[in-house]
């Protein structure tokens, strides 16, 4: 009877050994790895997944930062044909370093969304979230990518930047300044900005709009351009790298971008700004206000009344647009008119197809929205109406309701 007490309490004790010595190891060894190692990866099985037709394959999941809207991403990636034939890579060279946001191919605004640092993913796209019926040149592309193809991303995540400080590959340097309170910007919004430029190695001032005879600038998002319209100061500015500026910005936020010389601007610097040529210049913004709709009445007198918002990519400058329109005075007499036209109009917002409060009213919509605008004299036909709008009276204000059909940005 005492040997079979002494046999249990031996395989007790061992027993004992069994369960805690490989919890003991298995804790040594987690407090040994480096601290970014230590999130672990999910449990699940790598796995497809489907987003609205966006065929998304987990090839390597990511243990570093998340790529969120609003950072810059630094990425190698491959496009292909869905015969295998590649159209494009970045191995081999350079990685692509570019700001995340919806002003990219919608294909990638989806495929890239979750991805964190460290991961890769392979993304299916059908040509409505790819380049649709517009592909790219031949000559900028390894093979021709036919007309409305499906094309295949392969994405693998290097590196991701957040503010309060960003220092890119090519020395620009973003940076925040000051804090600011309230809802962050995003696209579709109205936002109401100081400017001020400094330039060269004195850092002299250039425009500034915090003078009088300026006042600040009004722009809505997305402007990838930097040349916009619809400002207080009655003048364009081309303002490098202004999207990534203003995206998130909080009313009373300061932001600054130090660029190494003036190439962003051309070989010969940008006089309105005040830089020469084969200058360091730099770019303070600070926001005054943030405005959103549906209904809103902008500093050049353009009123904006959204009757549907829409749901789809959004309108700006350097957009094709494909809109529906009708025009009127103010006692409802028809100017013209493209409402019940077999197809919309297509036509570049910066080109002057179309009045100046359209072009400054369509920036910020979304494909499938419907708005109102009540557009002053001056952003519309002015004193002197051309030929084609001779029955328009001088100085008219007009009415125009404005469908956003579709919208592309060319690649």
């Amino acid at each position: 009877m005492q040997q079979n007490k002494s046999a249990l309490r031996y395989t007790l004790i061992l027993v004992a050994i069994l369960i805690l010595v490989p919890n003991r190891v298995s804790s040594a060894q987690s407090e040994t790895r480096p601290a970014a190692q230590v999130r672990s990866a999910p449990s699940a099985p790598l796995q497809e997944s489907e987003i609205d037709t966006i065929k998304i394959e987990e090839l390597r999941i990511g243990l570093g930062d998340e790529l969120v809207r609003g950072c810059w991403a630094t990425i190698h990636y491959k496009g292909m044909l869905p015969d295998g034939q590649v159209f494009y890579e970045t191995y081999g060279g350079a990685p692509f370093e570019f700001f995340y946001s919806e002003l990219l191919m919608e294909g990638w605004v989806q495929g890239l969304a979750g991805l964190r640092v460290g991961g890769k993913r392979r993304v299916t796209l059908p040509p409505q979230f790819g380049y649709r019926s517009m592909p790219p040149s031949p000559n900028s592309t390894l093979v021709p990518i036919p007309l409305n193809s499906p094309v295949i991303f392969e994405f693998e995540c290097l590196g991701a930047k957040f503010l309060p400080v960003v220092k890119l590959s090519n020395k620009v340097e973003i940076q925040r300044l000051r804090e600011g309170q309230g809802e962050p910007a995003g696209y579709g919004d109205w936002i109401t900005f100081h400017v001020k430029v400094f330039a060269g190695a004195d850092s002299r001032e250039g425009l500034n709009t915090y003078h009088p005879e300026n006042g600040p600038f009004q722009i809505a998002l997305p402007t990838p351009s930097g040349i916009f319209t619809g400002n207080t100061a009655r003048m364009q500015a081309n303002l490098p790298y202004l999207d990534m500026l203003l995206y998130g910005l909080k009313a009373g936020e300061r932001r600054e971008v130090v660029f190494k010389d003036s190439r962003f601007l051309g070989p010969m610097g940008d006089p309105l700004l005040g830089v020469k040529a084969n200058e360091p210049f730099a770019i303070e913004i600070e926001c005054v206000e943030i405005v959103r709709g549906p209904s809103l009445t902008l500093n050049n007198g353009l009123t904006i009344q959204d009757i549907t918002i829409g749901t789809g990519r959004f309108a700006h400058l350097n957009a094709i647009v494909f809109i529906r329109y009708k025009g009127t005075l103010e006692d409802g007499t028809v100017i013209e008119s493209n409402w019940d036209d077999p197809e919309p109009l297509q036509t570049r917002l910066f080109r002057t197809t179309i009045i100046a409060g359209m072009r400054i009213g369509i920036q910020g919509m979304r494909v499938g929205g419907v708005r109102m605008l009540y557009v002053p004299a001056n952003l519309a036909f002015g004193e002197v109406p051309p030929d084609k709008y001779a029955h328009v009276p001088p100085n008219s204000p007009v009415i125009y309701q404005v469908e956003l059909v579709d919208t592309w940005i060319p690649r």
